[in-house]
């Protein structure tokens, strides 16, 4: 085990461990790093399993004021990556994930991160994506499915917990686009899927991609514009969440959280992706093929927003 990494055994004692030194501690090395050890991602699990009531929002504002300490003031491409540490690179994946959770807490990210407010439209792609590796911006121009994904999902929190719901609404609709422009399953050729797991259900998600995560954040932005669009552009991805439905599946599909490497630290040098990141018993578990508990509700869920926006007329034929 590493030392001082922070143990929960169940998802109860979750909020209290948020609120511990060591927890506090671990916010002040880094809000991200390392994997899959330090408050945020118990935060995340929290939010993927409906579970975030019971945390204090001290603990959301510790994590801002970290992050607003620590983090440089910019997205560095190409040559500005120089000399700057990985480690204090704030990417779309964790910008998105910020605003999606402080969101919910109706804390405002920008108030603790004013510089980041303009990477919303200055880092937006022209195919409507983001993407947390810098070589998107002087070279493919394309966005990930991923990066992508999970700034939509934190602007529409964040436009949710404002008075303006229109904030960052061109944007919004840009990432929605081009989430529909690939049906949620297919790579920037939109001609086939590519070898990845985009068709499996993964849980936690944290920072992957599945197609049911693309559906529901796309749903958000339906529900929060009362925009229209043609079933057309859902239908292979909702004939699939339906299999995944009608066998019963109740786990994730994918065991791929135990081979990631992290930023680690060790005796005062910090190590850069030469070590597997330490996971904790609690997300192995959730993680793993058994059965959750969690999984096969989401699925019905985002089946039922599906028929309700069909029935509000928002998805048409």
């Amino acid at each position: 085990m590493t030392s001082g990494a922070l143990k929960a055994t169940n998802l109860s004692e979750i909020p209290e461990l948020l609120n511990s030194s060591e927890a506090l501690d671990a916010l002040e090395q880094n809000v991200f790093w390392p994997k899959w050890q330090s408050p945020w991602w118990f935060l995340n699990l929290l939010d993927e399993t409906d579970k975030l009531e019971d945390v204090s929002p001290e603990v959301i504002k510790s994590l801002l004021d970290s992050a607003s300490r620590h983090y440089i003031k910019e997205f560095p491409v190409g040559e500005e990556l120089d000399g700057t540490d990985p480690a204090e690179i704030m990417c779309f994946c964790l910008l998105g994930g910020l605003m999606r959770i402080c969101s919910k807490f109706q804390i405002d990210v920008f108030a603790y991160l004013p510089w980041a407010k303009p990477w919303i439209g200055r880092y937006q792609l022209a195919d409507g994506g983001y993407d947390c590796d810098d070589t998107s911006y002087i070279r493919s121009g394309a966005g990930s499915m991923a990066s992508t994904t999970m700034m939509l999902e934190g602007m529409i929190e964040y436009a949710k917990s404002c008075e303006n719901k229109n904030v960052f609404a061109k944007n919004i609709q840009n990432a929605a686009i081009f989430l529909l422009k690939r049906r949620f399953l297919l790579d920037t050729d939109k001609n086939k899927r590519p070898d990845k797991n985009w068709d499996k259900v993964i849980f936690p998600k944290f920072t992957e991609y599945d197609f049911t995560r693309g559906l529901s954040a796309v749903f958000g932005f339906l529900e929060l514009s009362g925009k229209k669009i043609k079933n057309e552009l859902l239908k292979e991805a909702i004939e699939l969440l339906s299999e995944k439905i009608a066998s019963g599946l109740d786990n994730s599909e994918v065991y791929w959280i135990a081979d990631v490497k992290t930023i680690s630290h060790r005796e005062g040098r910090t190590l850069y992706f030469e070590e597997k990141a330490y996971l904790p018993p609690l997300i192995k578990k959730l993680s793993s093929k058994s059965p959750n508990g969690f999984v096969l509700p989401k699925l019905k869920s985002i089946l039922a927003k599906y028929e309700e926006l069909r029935t509000n007329g928002q998805i048409i034929d």
